[in-house]
């Protein structure tokens, strides 16, 4: 991967991810007490991230979902949910692609912030096959799976199956610097006890079963698959004999404890009843450490990388300070770390600040961290405004700054102004590309050029209008929950008509789809009434009192039809609910 993606930045809310910490070796892991796990709380938040390939490149079309909302990442590989409620201590984000594994990170939110999270999918490369009636080894770079013999049944129906089966497998290095990005979730889990643990890797294998229709297979009952995984060479002193085995838990993002693998030569060697992320950890307990960062002039520094390595440590707990240039880290006790504030792009080769911190058993405040000027560094301040398509200021959005090498995300305050640093050891003048979004609209604009110099930089307006594709963004609110729901060209399929003085429109995608109609003559602009409504929460509501539909542009044949509704519908399975629509589609008839 290539290194400027690791530190993609944003100057929103964020905390940083939990990573890996060394331990020493111990043929039997006691381990420590922690507080129970416990997820139950529930806060409202905005979440803006990005999906990328292993080579940084952003990928778009990915469907991210998080608490029941989903959004399609666009050309950016951007998506972003806004004011959704989450999960605090652990809300998992997972992303889908075809040829892909898929992708976790679990985050701690904090209510009324916008936390930033970055997702790495790693490609699914070419499958080895075994048969499922004779079973057998297939092997993997760093990674072995042995299968028993009539052990594969069909995932949704438990089904015995009996033919080819596609297996595809991939071992995450423990040491990688790029471990952040890539592993599921974070490296935090909960033991047998339902303690939440802080978790050393010392390897990890995703493994994906398929037969050759492209259906999902899962092991039969009793008929469990041995797992190998190296170990790599520069932590094997440390690792223990025998290990606690995790696996992936993507209902709540936390890694599960269940059953334990032995060292064999240079590998891990256990037995796995199913099959999804698995992971060979040392657990700990876990304290929080916070901090700012901020410039010498005690400006924060909201586009900054922090992580924490151990000595010997299989890797680092890394993420992004927020607007303020806060952030929280979750760390196990007793241990002593180097802490690295790094350039938020590759023109910094080496960490701009850095100091040993050593955890105790309790929580910690590093209070405020000055990073000095140099020779190289420099910072160089950006602002500027965003607008809607009415020239009106955009006061939920944000822009996206890419310098070819990851983008910042600035987020704008009520009047539409957004304003933060940009960091670099690169000389100026540079060139960077520039996106306005609208998170209430869902609209975002074209790309422009901005340069930037030493000294301020007021980047002018970014107009966050002019989508030329169709969308349907819908939420739902019902049961004490809101959910986001997007559908968005070209992974979406689109109908519209129109019949007796009344215009339909349809859409779907994957699992979801929504359906609704207005009334009104064509082509005319203003208010009209919904007069039927429909999504994939509830097939049938009845629209107890006129929910007024706003149409916004209604084109000729060939253009588009804009508008929003906002209104209280019933549906006959969840009942009363909150239902707002914006959508854009080409009109057919």
């Amino acid at each position: 991967m290539k290194k400027q993606l690791l530190y993609l930045c944003l100057a929103v809310g964020a905390t940083l991810l939990l990573g890996t910490y060394s331990c020493k070796k111990n043929s039997t892991i006691q381990q420590p007490l922690s507080g129970q796990f416990d997820n139950t709380q529930k806060v409202n938040t905005t979440i803006i991230g990005s999906v990328h390939a292993e080579d940084g490149s952003p990928l778009s079309n990915v469907s991210v979902s998080v608490s029941g909302n989903t959004f399609t990442t666009d050309a950016m590989g951007l998506f972003y949910f806004n004011n959704i409620s989450t999960s605090k201590n652990a809300s998992v984000i997972s992303a889908t692609k075809s040829g892909y594994f898929n992708g976790y990170k679990t985050i701690i939110v904090n209510a009324g912030k916008r936390e930033y999270v970055q997702l790495v999918l790693m490609s699914k490369g070419t499958p080895q096959t075994v048969n499922a009636i004779t079973g057998g080894k297939v092997n993997f770079t760093n990674a072995a799976v042995i299968f028993s013999a009539n052990s594969f049944v069909f995932k949704s129906t438990n089904a015995a199956y009996t033919g080819n089966v596609s297996v595809y497998t991939r071992w995450l290095d423990p040491t990688s610097k790029d471990l952040d990005l890539t592993i599921p979730g974070s490296l935090r889990g909960v033991n047998t006890n339902n303690q939440e643990q802080a978790l050393t890797s010392y390897g990890m294998v995703a493994v994906e079963l398929y037969d050759d229709a492209g259906n999902e297979l899962q092991l039969a009952e009793n008929k469990p698959a041995e797992i190998h995984m190296t170990i790599p060479a520069s932590i094997k002193s440390a690792a223990p004999a025998s290990i606690p085995l995790w696996y992936f838990n993507t209902a709540n993002g936390m890694w599960a404890e269940e059953g334990k693998a032995t060292m064999v030569g240079s590998e891990y060697v256990g037995s796995v009843k199913h099959f999804s992320y698995w992971n060979c950890d040392f657990p700990n307990s876990i304290l929080t450490i916070t901090f700012n960062v901020v410039d010498p002039s005690g400006n924060p520094l909201a586009n900054t990388f922090v992580n924490f390595t151990a000595a010997g440590s299989s890797n680092h707990c890394g993420g992004y300070t927020d607007a303020s240039g806060f952030a929280t880290c979750t760390l196990p006790a007793t241990m002593t770390f180097t802490m690295a504030i790094n350039n938020s792009f590759s023109s910094c080769p080496l960490p701009i600040y850095t100091q040993t911190v050593t955890t105790l058993t309790s929580n910690l405040n590093l209070g405020t961290i000055v990073v000095a000027l140099s020779s190289a560094l420099q910072f160089l301040p950006v602002d500027g405004n965003v607008v809607d398509c009415s020239g009106n200021p955009v006061s939920n959005g944000f822009v996206s700054l890419d310098m070819g090498t990851g983008a910042y995300i600035f987020p704008t305050n009520a009047s539409g102004a957004f304003s933060g640093n940009v960091v670099t050891c690169s000389l100026p003048p540079m060139t960077a590309s520039m996106i306005g979004y609208d998170m209430t609209a869902n609209e975002s604009g074209a790309s422009t050029s901005v340069t930037l110099t030493a000294g301020p930089n007021n980047l002018g307006t970014a107009i966050a209008c002019g989508n030329t594709f169709q969308y349907v963004y819908y939420t739902s609110t019902y049961g004490g929950a809101t959910h986001n729901y997007s559908i968005i060209e070209p992974s979406g399929t689109f109908t519209q008509n129109f019949v007796a003085s009344n215009t339909g429109i349809e859409a779907h995608q994957g699992n979801m789809y929504t359906g609704f109609s207005f009334d009104g003559l064509q082509s005319t602009l203003g208010t009209h009434n919904l007069t039927n409504y429909f999504d994939q929460d509830d097939s049938s509501y009845t629209i107890p009192t006129p929910i007024p539909v706003n149409i916004t542009n209604y084109g000729p044949v060939g253009s588009y039809i804009d508008g929003n509704f906002t209104g209280n519908v019933i549906g006959t399975v969840i009942g009363n609910a909150n239902i707002t629509s914006n959508f854009r589609i080409k009109r057919s008839l």
